[in-house]
């Protein structure tokens, strides 16, 4: 079995001050797999407790990884519907893995518990399977986005990164795209990714929860599937 400090959502409790210490900063920069040094993370953001959601999946894994190496404290939450603890092997004992969906609420509260940012990856990203299960999709990318939000900003998180789509912006007639254009919603999982990041919005409006609203082009690498 894995050694992470793992968290069951049906026991709730999470202390805020649990990451006090763990992870003390490195001094200096440090360098990634890739050779680069990336002492300006830390320093930009200025914090030290995260939450990574869907972060045992592909790109949550290698957010993860990324702010562990810089000295950070993080909690991952997945519910391992498409992600893998496999993808988070590597950091064995350095993670607090909370395993809970994002539609159950009370453990969504727990999980941000102590938290200063949160990058919300997580979701079912696919459109196939949302032309064939749209209410699933519509629950994970939309409902869970509105628990994770509404979490947050009842609970003290400073800010939200929200991984969200280039599928909202459909077949554009003008390239390259870009934030201007006009959203060509052309399935379910392209719709719910958009009302997700329209909730992101209007939660910065009217909460004053800072959101940063990403849009994914196509994005590939290792661990991906």
């Amino acid at each position: 079995m894995l050694g992470f400090h793992k968290v069951d959502s049906r026991q709730h409790g999470l202390a805020t001050n649990q990451f006090e210490g763990r992870l003390p900063w490195l001094a200096g920069s440090t360098q990634d797999d890739c050779g680069f040094n990336r002492p300006w993370f830390h320093r930009k953001l200025d914090v030290t407790t995260y939450l990574v959601t869907g972060g045992a999946g592909f790109i949550g894994s290698h957010l993860a990884t990324r702010l562990v190496q810089d000295g950070h404290a993080v909690r991952v939450l997945d519910n391992l519907s498409t992600g893998s603890l496999a993808n988070l092997a590597h950091l064995e004992g350095r993670v607090d893995f909370v395993q809970a969906d994002l539609c159950d609420l009370p453990a969504v509260t727990e999980a941000v518990q102590g938290v200063e940012v949160v990058f919300h990856q997580a979701a079912l990203a696919s459109v196939p399977r949302s032309v064939e299960h749209p209410l699933d999709t519509h629950a994970a990318c939309v409902t869970g986005t509105i628990h994770l939000l509404d979490a947050c900003r009842r609970n003290g998180v400073r800010r939200v990164v929200y991984a969200g789509s280039s599928s909202a912006y459909g077949n554009q007639p003008v390239m390259p795209k870009h934030e201007g254009q006009v959203p060509q919603v052309l399935s379910p999982y392209a719709a719910a990714k958009l009302a997700a990041e329209l909730y992101c919005e209007a939660f910065a409006s009217t909460y004053g929860l800072e959101t940063v609203r990403l849009r994914y082009f196509n994005v590939f690498g290792p661990r991906q599937d």
